[in-house]
């Protein structure tokens, strides 16, 4: 059979079986559609996950006591030499304490629990807070004889039902009286700062506060220079013993974006896999219908002169055609999908062009591996017994 002769078999079949066709090219498209999808998905999340971890990358270093008899040293450890380190942009000495019972009334008031914590050095520069409302303490006037005071964290705000700020007032901690001067959110280095209740190092009441609790600095770097700084500021704080304090910088950015990248990236595919032979079977199972119902069909070529060969090459060609079709078709609904995903998440859409061609030939693969067995069935028919059931 010519090659102009198989063309014109072809488009005649599968116009004569439009329904038919249809059904069996939706099998090849929906496949292509996922894996495209997928694959675009994977790309606009992996994109994403970088623009993430650029934004974060190795920002903190966190700075402890080598154990717990260093804590003292920690706790009198100078800021300032932590500033003159490259790199560091802002330290601030942290002090998370157990936690205690608040109320906006000392006797019959609503209570809840609030974690205290005392900050001192630099606590919007390394925090990264804002303040909401009112205003944070200033060093050069607060002094240890000031009355306690504090700022909450918005999480505290709401839990006790406070009304806007309107100017300092009094809460009772313990049932003891702390003076609010503001509120404040937590930035991107410490979310745990909407839940405290945050009092300044030189202010500190013990008796309202209590001295348990875990004591560390936070030193705020540039990103990218989180393993140099840590190596630097036990030395900087304790020239003559840096073995008291241990400095823990955040994991290689570029190591840990390639692993969840690549987790993202295989779970996608495999979910993509399982869509493409989905679509194979479609294709398959449509295709051996429409051999079993042209049987006779097949048997009367046969027994005018057709080879095996012929037969099995049109049923290979239908089966080809339909799933380069489906595989455009797919390529097109793919990445209408990924472009409103994207859109309704507010990423970036990430795709490579290079993909239609790509699922194009996919497409044309899925069909000819579907339509293998029922071209060999269709190759197999006996033109006797096929001319009997006419």
């Amino acid at each position: 059979m010519k090659l102009r002769d198989l063309v014109r078999e072809t488009s005649r079949s599968i116009g004569e079986r439009k329904g038919r066709s249809l059904v069996a090219s939706l099998g090849s498209t929906l496949g292509i559609a996922t894996i495209v999808a997928v694959l675009g998905l994977s790309w606009t999340a992996s994109n994403q996950i970088s623009v993430r971890f650029d934004a974060l990358l190795a920002s903190v270093v966190y700075v402890e006591p080598a154990s717990p008899l260093e804590d003292a040293r920690l706790r009198n450890a100078d800021l300032a030499s932590l500033t003159e380190i490259t790199g560091v942009i802002a330290a601030a000495r942290t002090s998370v304490l157990g936690t205690r019972d608040a109320s906006m009334r000392p006797v019959d008031g609503r209570v809840i629990s609030v974690t205290p914590v005392v900050v001192g050095g630099d606590l919007t520069g390394a925090l990264d807070l804002s303040v909401s409302e009112g205003r944070l303490w200033d060093s050069a006037t607060i002094q240890p004889s000031t009355p306690p005071i504090a700022v909450l964290g918005k999480s505290v705000v709401s839990q006790l039902a406070l009304p806007r700020f309107a100017g300092p007032f009094t809460i009772w901690v313990e049932g003891r009286p702390v003076t609010i001067i503001g509120y404040v959110e937590a930035g991107d280095v410490d979310p745990r700062v909407d839940g405290w209740v945050i009092t300044p190092e030189a202010n500190f009441d013990p008796s309202i506060w209590s001295n348990e609790g875990n004591t560390g600095i936070l030193v705020r770097v540039t990103p990218g220079a989180g393993g140099s700084v840590a190596q630097q500021a036990p030395i900087a704080l304790g020239p003559e013993s840096p073995s008291s304090f241990v400095a823990l910088a955040p994991p290689e950015p570029e190591i840990l974006r390639r692993q969840v990248e690549g987790d993202t990236r295989l779970a996608f595919l495999v979910a993509a896999g399982v869509a493409l032979v989905v679509g194979t079977l479609a294709i398959a199972s449509a295709v051996m219908t429409s051999v079993v119902e042209r049987t006779e069909q097949f048997g009367t070529r046969r027994a005018l002169g057709a080879k095996r060969s012929d037969i099995v090459r049109l049923v290979l060609t239908e089966s080809l055609t339909l799933g380069v079709l489906g595989g455009g078709a797919g390529c097109v609904l793919g990445l209408v999908v990924v472009l409103a995903f994207s859109a309704f998440l507010a990423w970036q859409p990430v795709f490579d062009v290079r993909l239609l061609p790509l699922a194009i030939g996919l497409g044309g693969l899925v069909g000819a591996i579907a339509g293998l067995l029922p071209a060999v069935q269709a190759g197999r028919v006996d033109p006797i017994r096929a001319m009997r059931r006419l």
